[in-house]
């Protein structure tokens, strides 16, 4: 009688922990599957349609967001890490597009409430820490922009590519582009 009572404690143990143990499971994969890779832009420095370490994302603060395009800023584009103690958005393409409000593919100052002034350039680190990715943010001073001249490639939509230059008071100018991918540092 013993021996029964040990065995059905024992399968009960495995079948309440594999439901625990299960549920847990699934709640990760769900957390895993809401990081998809977004469209995000960034400085293409070297001009080889690749983000690179060393290259800086176009970002706007979490307060100027929702000032520029009257919504709540996207979670899954905000930043891990904060810079100077503000949270920043990565802007993607339909971000820019929008800023163009007179539908001359260039933001400049011509558009109603342009919002180049909150536009600002992060470079953002990666470290590991044990088992974790460390973020560091740090802004760039690329001065301040005069316009952006937006073109859109036309190729298929899944890859997603776009050029624009980005032109500044300084006389510099450089491009900005779009891709498609997974950033451990972005998104909460």
């Amino acid at each position: 009688m013993k021996k029964v009572f040990i065995l059905f404690l024992t399968c009960l143990l495995i079948l309440f922990s594999s439901f625990i143990f299960g549920q847990k499971k699934q709640a990760m994969g769900d957390v895993f599957e809401l990081q998809k890779p977004i469209k995000f832009l960034f400085v293409d420095t070297d001009n080889d349609d690749i983000f690179d370490a060393d290259e800086s994302l176009v970002v706007m603060s979490a307060a100027d967001y929702v000032k520029v395009f009257k919504r709540k800023p996207p979670l899954e584009r905000m930043l891990r890490s904060q810079v100077k103690d503000t949270e920043f958005i990565v802007l993607e393409q339909s971000d820019f597009d929008s800023m163009d409000t007179n539908g001359d593919a260039m933001i400049t100052s011509a558009d109603e409430g342009t919002a180049l002034y909150a536009v600002y350039f992060v470079r953002v680190e990666g470290h590991i820490d044990g088992a974790l990715i460390a973020t560091e943010a740090e802004m760039v001073d690329m001065g301040k922009l005069k316009g952006i001249v937006l073109h859109t490639n036309s190729i298929p939509k899944e890859q997603f590519q776009t050029e624009n230059e980005t032109h500044f008071m300084n006389g510099g100018e450089v491009q900005i582009k779009s891709t498609k991918e997974k950033m451990p540092w972005v998104g909460l």
